[in-house]
């Protein structure tokens, strides 16, 4: 819940986290079960849940840096991390993207979240 985004994995070092799970988003998969293989790529979104301290200080994390670049209109530097997409895909991705908190999520249910008061299950 505190950690920050993998910077690589041993198949792609050159990707971020959020980077691999965007480009992910944007293509359907068939070859998964269901639910996820009935997913329409042009209705996914990606959604970042985090505490709300590091929303609340988005400069603390790597994520936070990322998050504000992607949500840009006029960033490139997602086409910088994914050249393999197109321009036209990546210009829908910015408000595809969205940043909920756990504290969020508490607020909706009270106990989803029990830790946050320090309780116990």
């Amino acid at each position: 819940m505190l950690a920050d985004i993998s910077c690589g994995i041993s198949l792609d070092v050159l990707r971020n986290q959020m980077a691999r799970n965007i480009d992910v988003m944007l293509d359907a998969n068939p070859r998964l079960s269901d639910p996820m293989r009935r997913r329409v790529p042009e209705r996914t979104c990606f959604v970042l849940l985090t505490p709300e301290v590091f929303h609340q200080n988005k400069e603390s994390r790597l994520y936070g840096w990322l998050y504000n670049e992607y949500t840009r209109q006029d960033s490139t530097l997602l086409n910088q991390q994914l050249p393999h997409r197109s321009g036209e895909d990546l210009a829908t991705v910015p408000p595809r993207l969205g940043w909920l908190t756990w504290e969020d999520c508490n607020a909706v249910q009270s106990d989803a979240c029990w830790w946050l008061a320090g309780g116990t299950a």
